[in-house]
């Protein structure tokens, strides 16, 4: 990873070699090198996350001694995913069900089949009920969080599906399909002893945030707040005289805005996560213009940006993003479609973790997108009836709120204090914009038709600033 130009918080001085078998040797020809013998599956049920930077450092999963155990256990030994029976697989995820981040599935697999057999990959492990429970136990004894060996589990259910309902296993072997299938029992079985665990581990770290008091909509808002400066100070390198273009840009700094829009979304408009994930490149450029600012449909699920949110996505999208997806040198999963990209230009699996990275860089407690819904549920209790239902997490998203879409804004503004000042967001860009720039930002923003009503002074002050907004009127 190092080698990558990656940043590795806590690394040992000294790494202990596995001892690997010859057959076992992982051959490094995705590009991903060392990353992808190492890592495992993320804590989240999503399995990617977006950049290397800004990494969490005081999650219980990916910690140095953690690291250095698993490697003395041999539990990061792998057989080579080009084998016939991990390839297929693979194929499976990929094609059949267009899991675009097949390969950790993969190895995840690969790892437990090297553990079960080191000689090569095979199904026998299925009559091997202990060994396999032994397993899951040393995970366990390695500090991984409950959530990283849940996910093993799951990674080996789905490949435990695709060997029963996608081969011919049944038939070329009908003693070992019955084996396969009274393993899935055991499976379930592993399984239902983790959820338990699984849900303490979720309920502490819930409580871990406020300590003991009430979190309020500001302080789910803390980031923004705090990261505002930082990424104004990008977004104005984008406009004005001397304006540069998302490929001069440092990649901390392409990461900054789209770890800041992400948080937008999921504490400022109190979304989910899936928002990001399935946002399109279509729904952007289809949005709809309405009085006070945009409304961008992601799977018939309404998100409204005010004008000045609508400014910073759309430099995100022409000069950031196509930087982004010029840094996938492999050639899949190439995230054209996908508005959100990952800094190397892979579509984006788990906006949580960009979350979790933006608070760590700016040493704030961690917020999740549903820490925000619960906050915002609480303020929101002496509200009218109508304005409750608009913050309620299970009704902002449907379709009934498309009448008014800004309804639910307004009222997260209302109470979230307005924590994000307009006054210092006028400041910092105002007097980097010239004539000529305002004017072009005018008719990008309300284009000229013959019928259409001319831009209200607000909004031309908000896109031009209070010193080109008449000139840009009269031209």
């Amino acid at each position: 990873m190092q080698s990558k130009r990656l940043v590795i918080n806590n690394l040992p001085s000294v790494l202990p070699e596995p001892a690997r078998s010859t057959t076992s040797s992982v051959p490094q020809s995705s590009g991903e090198g060392a990353e992808s013998s190492l890592e495992p599956p993320n804590e989240s049920l999503s399995d990617e996350s977006s950049g290397e930077y800004y990494k969490s450092t005081g999650g219980p999963m990916w910690t140095s001694s953690v690291r250095v155990e698993m490697v003395k256990k041999g539990l990061f030994n792998k057989h080579s995913i080009d084998h016939p029976l991990l390839a297929e697989f693979n194929k499976y995820l990929y094609i059949d069900l267009g899991h675009k981040n097949s390969k950790q599935v993969v190895e995840t697999v690969s790892r437990f089949l090297h553990y079960m057999d080191p000689t090569e990959p095979n199904l026998m492990f299925v009559r091997q009920v202990e060994k396999v429970r032994e397993y899951f136990n040393i995970l366990s004894d390695t500090k991984l969080s409950k959530w990283t060996v849940f996910n093993y589990s799951k990674s080996l259910k789905r490949f435990m599906k695709y060997i029963i309902t996608s081969t011919d296993i049944c038939h070329n072997n009908p003693a070992l399909f019955q084996d396969c299938e009274s393993f899935m029992d055991v499976l379930y079985g592993i399984q239902s002893g983790m959820s338990k665990e699984v849900s303490m581990e979720v309920t502490a770290k819930k409580s871990e945030f406020g300590c003991g008091k009430e979190v309020l909509p500001k302080d789910c808002l803390a980031v923004l707040e705090a990261a505002f400066k930082d990424f104004q100070a990008v977004i104005c390198k984008m406009q004005g005289p001397g304006a540069i273009t998302g490929d001069c840009l440092t990649k901390n700094e392409r990461l900054l805005v789209l770890y800041y829009l992400e948080a937008v979304i999921m504490l400022k408009l109190v979304q989910r996560p899936g928002i990001v994930t399935h946002m399109t490149v279509e729904d952007w450029e289809g949005r709809s213009r309405i009085e006070n600012g945009v409304c961008v449909a992601v799977k018939e699920h309404k998100v409204p940006l005010s004008h000045e949110q609508e400014l910073w996505f759309d430099l995100y999208f022409n000069e950031v993003r196509p930087v982004m997806l010029q840094e996938n040198h492999t050639g899949d999963d190439v995230a054209v479609d996908s508005f959100f990209v990952s800094s190397s230009g892979r579509s984006i699996y788990n906006p949580s973790n960009d979350l979790k990275r933006l608070h760590d860089k700016y040493s704030l407690p961690s917020v999740t997108c549903g820490d925000a819904q619960r906050a915002f549920e609480a303020a929101a209790q002496n509200l009218s009836e109508v304005e409750r239902n608009v913050v309620a997490a299970e009704r902002i998203y449907m379709r009934g709120t498309s009448s008014d879409p800004f309804l639910a804004l307004s009222v997260l503004d209302q109470l979230a204090g307005k924590t994000l000042k307009r006054s210092s967001r006028v400041s910092s860009c105002e007097t980097r914009v010239d004539e000529q720039t305002a004017y072009k930002t005018l008719v990008q923003f309300c284009p000229v038709t013959l019928e259409g009503p001319p831009p209200k002074r607000a909004r031309r002050t908000e896109l031009c600033g209070s010193e080109h907004e008449r000139h840009c009127y009269d031209r």
